[in-house]
């Protein structure tokens, strides 16, 4: 079955060159892109449904996911997911060896396997989620050490 759904996506980055980069990939979406720093994008009376964080999350503290976590939850309509790595001795030993073959670049040698070791364990999310006050969220396991980790207002 197919439904006509109207969707308009906001693309938010505090660096220039990946806003520029998005607009060159997406041109056929109907899409928005902010320059900013997330935490104080305010969309007024124009809140999105959903918000949508995917492999952001381990390049912060605890405290600055926390704040995260909040924010998306007063930002969002209905809710807010989030597509991060799982923390796992095999992830970062493939990643290692994969991005050593097959990647010339340097910072894609280096920062995938740090990427990996600060990610997350699903009692990362649990105690996030705790210390957040935040409740109604779902953790799942997702193919290639992945965590969909979900909130339904």
């Amino acid at each position: 079955m197919q439904e006509n759904i109207h969707a308009v996506f906001t693309g938010i980055d505090i660096n220039p060159e990946c806003i520029a980069f998005a607009q060159q990939q997406y041109t056929m979406l109907p899409c928005q892109w902010i320059c900013s720093d997330y935490a104080v994008v305010d969309f007024g009376n124009k809140q999105p449904d959903i918000i949508f964080s995917s492999l952001f999350c381990h390049h912060f503290t605890n405290e600055e996911l926390v704040s995260m976590l909040h924010w998306m939850e007063k930002n969002s309509r209905k809710g807010f997911f989030i597509n991060d790595l799982h923390r796992h001795w095999l992830a970062y030993y493939l990643i290692k060896y994969i991005t050593k073959f097959f990647s010339r670049s340097y910072l894609v040698k280096n920062d995938a396997a740090l990427s990996v070791a600060r990610s997350f364990k699903k009692k990362d999310w649990h105690h996030l989620f705790q210390v957040a006050g935040i409740r109604n969220y779902g953790i799942n396991w997702r193919w290639a050490f992945r965590f969909l980790v979900t909130y339904k207002k």
